[in-house]
């Protein structure tokens, strides 16, 4: 017990973390979840469900990410930060050169989402399905904001930004106290 406590152990410990976190930032920025992603989607077209199914689990463990492996992905995709809470529906074709922010959800019960190329996508957003089971686009090089939620088409090029910041509540006025001119 007093081994735990002497300078040698904590040193090691202090180094072995450190070690972790840079391993752990190596992954974050090498794009490993994309290529896991893909790696996956690819195992399940050539019938390996159990090594597909494996990937998808981890991707889900060590990055919080749900990346089916049903999604049609081209090679040139970016999940910024490694795609941390993204969650995506199986009914799902992303283009080439795609970003795509962390926390984002594409959600959808039988409809197909299809995210064409050079399309951006922000942080936080969400971008729902057709209700009627029908298609939803996201046109070619369209930018779609932080935190928008996307109900409908979005046109190529176009930008789709949230709702604009309003004030909910004013804060009572501060007042303030003129400076003092300085003295010779």
């Amino acid at each position: 017990m007093q081994d735990l406590f002497d300078g040698k152990s904590l040193e090691n410990t202090l180094r072995n973390q450190s070690l972790q976190y840079k391993i752990r930032a190596v992954l974050y920025n090498a794009g490993i979840t994309t290529r896991l992603w893909k790696a996956s989607c690819d195992a399940y077209r050539r019938g390996w469900h159990p090594v597909a199914w494996g990937i998808k689990l981890f991707n889900l463990l060590v990055f919080k990410a749900i990346l089916p492996y049903e999604c049609d992905i081209q090679d040139d995709l970016y999940l910024e930060h490694s795609g941390i809470g993204c969650a995506f529906a199986h009914f799902v074709t992303i283009g080439k050169r795609v970003t795509i922010g962390h926390h984002t959800a594409i959600a959808s019960q039988n409809s197909r989402i299809i995210i064409e190329d050079d399309v951006k996508i922000g942080m936080h957003v969400i971008i729902l399905g057709a209700a009627s089971g029908g298609i939803r686009r996201i046109g070619r090089g369209a930018t779609i904001g932080p935190g928008s939620i996307v109900m409908s088409d979005v046109a190529a090029g176009a930008s789709v930004l949230p709702m604009p910041s309003r004030v909910v509540r004013a804060a009572a006025p501060v007042a303030v106290e003129p400076e003092a001119e300085p003295t010779p």
